[in-house]
């Protein structure tokens, strides 16, 4: 009877713990669950939320999340300008569309460029709005991005699983969305859907340039 009182503690006390881990690794992220794809952590739910990779090692962890800073930049123009109000017809209080973004300054040796747009401000952490790779070079003339040619290029996978331009929609208070262009020394081989984790990590090594605009937007 002392034996099968202890087993029956003893299963208790496993049970309890193993709660208590999943809560703990629950708390420390809220808005996704991760597994390993070999020795690359791979991201569901939000691919933008914080990580540090807990479950698998990856000599390139860092690279997840953070690019080296490169001096050469490239001018990005719209119609709205630096740290400036986003118009709302880009916003879920008007149309809701993409802006055009006129992109000149590019470096002759890029072969690609590659956009992220994410809000910092986010509430539950970084929102990926839209994520662009292997974006092309004309013949001549500057590089045009907007809604329209979106399905010439590779789209990624944003927070809200979508593969597509998700418009500022903050719920409460000013949001900085932060429109990041990279130029890259080739093509980037990604398949659509990817996140931006996997977008960063094949970016390594390849970018020589970049530049960001920063729109602000807060609901009407």
């Amino acid at each position: 009877m002392y034996i099968h009182g202890m087993r029956k503690r003893i299963w208790l006390i496993i049970i309890v713990a193993c709660i208590l881990v999943l809560a703990g690794l629950r708390f420390l992220s809220p808005e996704d669950t991760r597994i390993c794809d070999g020795n690359t952590l791979v991201k569901h739910g939000n691919p933008s939320a914080d990580g540090s990779g807990f479950f698998c090692f990856s000599g390139r962890r860092f690279a997840q999340t953070i690019l080296p800073i490169q001096t050469i930049t490239m001018n990005i123009s719209t119609d709205f300008t630096d740290k400036g109000l986003i118009p709302f017809q880009y916003t879920c209080d008007g149309e809701g569309r993409f802006p055009i973004l006129t992109i000149d300054d590019i470096p002759t040796d890029t072969k690609s460029l590659a956009l992220i747009v994410d809000d910092p401000d986010a509430p539950a952490g970084v929102r990926d709005h839209l994520l662009l790779a292997n974006i092309p070079l004309p013949e001549t003339g500057d590089v045009i991005i907007s809604q329209d040619t979106f399905d010439q290029w590779i789209l990624g996978q944003n927070s809200w699983w979508e593969q597509a331009w998700w418009a500022p929609c903050p719920p409460s208070g000013t949001h900085r969305y932060v429109f990041k262009l990279y130029a890259l020394s080739e093509k980037l081989d990604i398949s659509s859907g990817f996140s931006k984790e996997r977008l960063i990590e094949l970016m390594w090594g390849k970018i020589v340039a970049q530049s960001q605009l920063v729109g602000l937007y807060k609901r009407q």
